[in-house]
């Protein structure tokens, strides 16, 4: 059985991405979100969400951006467990967009090195 030099390549290059990325993105992806599970479920047991929803509905309807002092109020007022972890929720979201960006810039690049690397009798 012969293989075309560019098949090959390209599934060589898909299997070692493959592999990179069960490697060294899937587990650091896996542990933010059960840390951020984690977190979520803490938040849901010391925060009354609908009725901060609620609140900061009934706060905005003259004027929206009010919404803002509405929110950093209530921040301010609640006690230090919830402030910690609304801001542990924060954190690790914002770390979670990061990684799944990074993931995805990392594919993309991939992707277009392969495209752009092949020769015209190749495509």
């Amino acid at each position: 059985m012969t293989y075309e030099p560019s098949t090959f390549k390209y599934r060589l290059l898909r299997r070692v991405y493959g592999i990179w990325f069960f490697r060294r993105a899937a587990p650091l992806l896996i542990i933010e979100l059960i840390i951020l599970a984690l977190a979520m479920g803490f938040f849901t047991q010391y925060v009354f969400v609908e009725r901060v929803v609620s609140n900061a509905l009934a706060s905005t309807l003259g004027n929206p951006f009010r919404i803002l002092s509405y929110l950093w109020l209530a921040f301010i007022k609640t006690r230090k467990v919830t402030k910690v972890i609304v801001i542990v929720v924060l954190g690790g979201g914002i770390f979670l967009l990061r990684d799944v960006n990074r993931s995805i810039l990392a594919y993309v690049a991939m992707r277009r090195r392969e495209l752009f690397s092949r020769t015209p009798k190749e495509i």
